[in-house]
């Protein structure tokens, strides 16, 4: 069902864009913000997680934005896995070189996860739970904006992140993850283009 949702979007989405007279959306002053549900693979642990994404991003011109992003960990497949928490929180710079609605950008965005575990004591074997640890991260995002209307926008991205959990560990873990997103955002003009 939701393949069959997906390619639905992707055959009308065209339709809409080129039936709006060739008006274009996005640029500078643009206020861009998207809410969706975000899967993820934490390679280290093996782990397949899944988030609540939400994002707000203002372009400052027309190709330079700056953007905030912000994960709520929802859980892992397997349920049983050792992480209990992986929110995240970004900000950072944003690079458009799409003309017209068709958007793709990049982005770096330093951040931070607030990580919980369950690790194992190596003197004993037995477990423990960490409390809640700032980790610093670095992510790198690429993705594609599709402007469809004065209000709305498809979007979708990629985002890799790297950083290492140091906390009362026996050794470092590291938390690189690459995550995906994808939904209907939402868009309106604060400046006159």
């Amino acid at each position: 069902m939701g393949k069959k949702i997906i390619l639905l979007a992707l055959i009308i989405a065209p339709v809409l864009g080129f039936s709006q007279d060739d008006e274009t959306y996005g640029g500078k002053g643009t206020v861009r913000a998207l809410g969706t549900i975000a899967p993820g693979k934490l390679f280290s642990q093996d782990l397949n997680t899944i988030y609540i994404h939400g994002n707000l991003e203002y372009y400052l011109e027309d190709e330079i934005g700056v953007k905030g992003d912000g994960y709520w960990f929802k859980g892992t497949n397997p349920a049983d896995s050792t992480l209990l928490s992986n929110h995240s929180l970004f900000f950072g710079p944003t690079y458009h070189f799409g003309k017209g609605n068709l958007d793709p950008f990049v982005s770096f965005q330093p951040g931070m996860n607030f990580t919980k575990m369950t690790l194992e004591e190596p003197s004993d074997s037995s477990y423990y739970q960490t409390t809640t640890e700032a980790v610093p991260i670095l992510s790198l995002e690429a993705g594609l904006n599709y402007y469809i209307s004065p209000l709305f926008n498809f979007s979708f991205s990629m985002r890799y992140l790297i950083g290492t959990f140091f906390s009362t560990a026996p050794l470092p873990i590291k938390m690189n993850e690459l995550r995906f997103s994808f939904g209907l955002g939402f868009n309106f003009g604060l400046l006159k283009q």
